[in-house]
């Protein structure tokens, strides 16, 4: 497999397991910004695979976007891509306003990253992609 591909899918699984570990210690807010970087990560790992440079951005709905370029299928990714984008950015900066992550989105986040996972990895071959 292509290392630099092979590095983003292992970072993305890392976050994904990061996050599982961290809703075990309760520290929702934490594993739902691990969520989106794992959607994140996989996400941009198709589109290397797609030899589409990934842009420098945490919004996964343009990260589909550009993918549905390729494949109209990740049409399917979109509401997952919308509800996992704010994790970005949404527990990593204080806040007057103090916004928490219950232990239902902690769930609900880790599905939607692993649908993401599953759907990239359906398309990712390991043979289509040697050096």
């Amino acid at each position: 497999m292509n290392p630099i591909l092979e590095n983003w899918m292992r970072i993305a699984e890392n976050d994904l397991k990061s996050a599982r570990a961290l809703e075990r210690e309760a520290l929702f807010e934490t594993a739902c910004y691990h969520c989106q970087q794992a959607a994140e990560k996989y996400l941009k790992a198709y589109l290397i695979y797609a030899a589409i440079e990934p842009p420098r951005s945490h919004d996964l709905t343009r990260l589909v976007t550009i993918a549905k370029m390729v494949e109209g299928k990740f049409e399917k990714l979109n509401e997952a891509a919308t509800a996992l984008s704010d994790y970005a950015t949404l527990f990593r900066y204080p806040v007057d306003v103090p916004v928490t992550c219950t232990q239902e989105d902690t769930k609900e986040a880790i599905e939607m990253a692993q649908s993401v996972k599953e759907f990239v990895l359906e398309r990712i071959k390991p043979e289509d992609t040697k050096d």
